[in-house]
């Protein structure tokens, strides 16, 4: 079994300079007085969707396998940049405080402005 040791860990070390300019309570203000628009987005998706659909019912299908497999690589190199970025703090907070405030701290919410500079 190994065992990190992750008490020195310090979320302000792997932070980047535009997550310290980040206004929480700008971006808490801007979706709560936003977050009707996301039934325009759905729409509009759904719109895309079947209306593609329906233009493509008649056409001869195309070769895609390159395009996916860009698409797929794309992806995957997106999720490896996310878990990089966000694994260490996960597990810092599984070692140190436990299962159950990695799924419940609400600290973002009570004091949402406590980064250092």
């Amino acid at each position: 079994m190994v065992v990190a040791n992750l008490s020195g860990f310090r979320v302000e070390d792997y932070m980047f300079e535009f997550e310290y300019e980040f206004n929480e309570r700008e971006a808490v203000k801007w979706m709560a007085a936003n977050w009707n628009m996301v039934f325009l987005f759905i729409t509009i998706y759904a719109a895309l969707i079947f209306g593609g659909q329906h233009m493509m019912k008649d056409r001869k299908g195309s070769d895609l396998r390159k395009p996916l497999v860009l698409w797929s690589l794309g992806l995957s190199l997106f999720s490896l940049t996310g878990v990089s970025r966000t694994g260490w703090y996960l597990v810092n907070i599984l070692i140190t405080s436990g299962f159950r405030k990695s799924v419940c701290d609400q600290g973002f919410y009570n004091e949402p402005d406590r980064k250092s500079t």
